[in-house]
């Protein structure tokens, strides 16, 4: 159930030195299967979904050296609810008000892996830090908060 895309899948399956495999002859999209109903005799409340997080990121943590081009990439542990991008996403140098930026950027999420691009509207600045934050709010496709996350990285001259 970690997932909010679904396949119906035909075909044969085969064991072949240990490993199953599946020789699919039709694929479909499909919609989520049911969930059972919790017997009524639960012993407590269900557990909150577990927390998305930030697994990787281009550039990485205090790199330095970064091209004033760069575009940066942020993927996820799972998979987000895009509505909640816009407005968690700060984007900032070191020691300069957030206000005070002027960098513009644009985000695009990619679904399928997960990752959110952020691309600048003109070159950053030379020789300067910057940061970037994923703030409280944004959501995981099931309603799971993410994890609030901050990249830090050097821009070269």
């Amino acid at each position: 159930m970690d997932t909010d895309k679904w396949l119906q899948v035909t075909g044969a399956i085969t064991r072949a030195r240990g490993l199953v495999m599946l020789a699919a002859t039709q694929l479909a999209q499909a919609k989520p299967p049911d969930a059972a109903a919790p017997p009524e005799d639960t012993a407590g409340p269900a557990l909150p979904p577990q927390p998305a997080e930030v697994v990787f990121s281009s550039p990485t943590p205090e790199e330095v050296d970064v091209a004033t081009t760069t575009s940066v990439r942020i993927q996820f542990s799972r998979g987000l609810r895009a509505s909640t991008i816009a407005g968690h996403l700060r984007v900032s140098y070191v020691g300069v008000p957030v206000s005070q930026t002027g960098a513009e950027f644009k985000t695009t999420y990619d679904a399928a892996n997960r990752a959110i691009e952020i691309k600048f509207a003109q070159p950053l600045e030379r020789l300067r830090t910057v940061k970037i934050e994923v703030l409280d709010g944004m959501q995981a496709f099931d309603g799971a908060p993410v994890v609030p996350w901050t990249l830090s990285f050097s821009l070269g001259g």
